[in-house]
C-alpha cells in the first residue's frame, strides 16, 4: 500500500541519508525540493528549510514508506484521518464535486473533472491524505493518480490549445468556459451515478453569473453549491482537483516529451524567458499549438 510519511533531520542526518540513497538519486523538477531518489516503488523526497538550516523535511512516498523512513528518524504525527474525523468537512455525505486545471497556465491545455465521492471513496481519500492538488507534490500527485483513475468516479474534460484559441476567437471569455465544461462534466457524472446527490463548485463566479454564462442548449443541474475554496469543505471537490492536476501533468509531460523539453509550468518570468527560447527554436506554428494565445505572454513574445 502506498504511504506517505514526513520526518525530519538536522543537516547531518540528511547529509548521510542523501550520500547513502545517491545511487538512486533521479531529477526533480519541485521548487523547495533539493534531492529526490526513487527505490522501486519508494520516493524520496529533501526540502530546502529557508526557515531553519539545520532542520530539513524529508518526504517518504510509496511502498514501505514507513518502514524506511524509521530507520532515519520518528515520523512526524499523521495528519491523515478518517474524513468524518475532517472538522475542515462541511459534509461528507456522497456528493459530486468539481474543479479545473491549466487556466493558469501559458502552456498546455484545460482540465475539468468532476468526481463522485462516498463511503468507499472515503477510505481512499483517508489513506492517501488527498486535499487541494495545490498542497501536494506533482510527484506524489502522478503517484496516486492512476489509482484515482481507476477507483474514483468521474469525467473530465481535456480542452487544447486550438480549441481553446478558437473559443477565445468566437469571443468566449475564462469564466463562460469554466462553467460550460463544469456544468458538463457535473451533468454527465450524475447521469452516470443515477444519484440524487449535492453538487458543489470550487467557485469562481456568483451563482447568477454561473448560470448566464452556459450554452441554450446545454443540459442544467441545480442546485449546485458554490463556494469558494472548496476543496477545503468539500471532499469532492478535493478529489476532483487531485485528478484534475493528474491530467494535467500527463498532458504537460506528453508535449514535453514531443519537444524533448521540460515545459515550465504557470505564467511568471521564467515562462516568458522559456517561450522566447522555444520561439527562436521551434518556430511561431509550433509555439501556437500549444500556448494560450490571449495570455500577457503571448503579446509579449511579439510586442518588441
Amino acid at each position: 500500500m502506498n504511504e506517505n510519511v514526513t520526518i525530519k533531520l538536522n543537516k547531518l542526518e540528511c547529509e548521510n541519508l542523501m550520500k547513502t540513497y545517491q545511487s538512486f538519486e533521479v531529477t526533480n523538477s519541485g521548487e523547495y525540493i533539493i534531492f529526490s531518489a526513487k527505490i522501486g516503488d519508494l520516493q524520496v523526497f529533501v526540502y530546502d528549510n529557508n526557515k531553519d538550516k539545520d532542520e530539513y523535511k524529508v518526504l517518504f512516498q510509496g511502498v514501505g514508506a514507513t518502514t524506511e523512513a524509521e530507520k532515519w528518524g520518528t515520523p512526524l504525527q499523521k495528519k491523515q484521518k478518517k474524513i468524518d474525523e475532517l472538522v475542515s468537512y462541511l459534509s461528507t455525505d456522497p456528493q459530486i464535486g468539481s474543479d479545473e486545471v491549466g487556466f493558469g497556465d501559458f502552456f498546455g491545455p484545460l482540465v475539468v473533472v468532476a468526481a463522485y465521492f462516498d463511503n468507499e471513496t472515503a477510505d481512499i481519500v483517508s489513506k492517501l491524505g488527498l486535499k487541494d492538488s495545490k498542497k501536494l507534490d506533482d510527484n506524489y500527485i502522478l503517484s496516486v493518480g492512476p489509482l484515482l483513475l481507476k477507483k474514483v468516479k468521474h469525467k473530465a474534460n481535456i480542452v487544447h490549445n486550438d480549441k481553446f484559441n478558437a473559443l477565445v476567437k468566437d469571443g468566449y471569455n475564462m469564466n463562460k468556459m469554466k462553467a460550460m465544461l463544469h456544468m458538463n462534466v457535473l451533468s454527465m457524472l450524475k447521469d452516470e451515478i443515477k444519484k440524487n446527490v449535492p453538487a458543489f463548485i470550487d467557485e469562481f463566479a456568483s451563482e447568477e453569473l454561473f448560470y448566464s454564462y452556459l450554452g441554450p442548449n446545454q443540459k442544467v443541474i441545480k442546485p449546485i453549491t458554490f463556494k469558494q475554496k472548496g476543496e477545503s469543505y468539500y471532499p469532492s471537490i478535493a478529489l476532483a482537483s487531485v485528478i484534475a492536476r493528474y491530467l494535467f501533468l500527463v498532458e504537460m509531460s506528453k508535449i514535453s516529451a514531443r519537444f524533448k523539453v521540460e515545459i515550465p509550468l504557470g505564467a511568471g518570468k521564467k515562462v516568458d524567458e522559456f517561450a522566447a527560447l522555444f520561439l527562436e527554436k521551434n518556430g511561431k506554428a509550433a509555439l501556437d499549438k500549444i500556448t494560450k494565445h490571449n495570455f500577457k505572454n503571448y503579446e509579449r513574445l511579439f510586442s518588441s
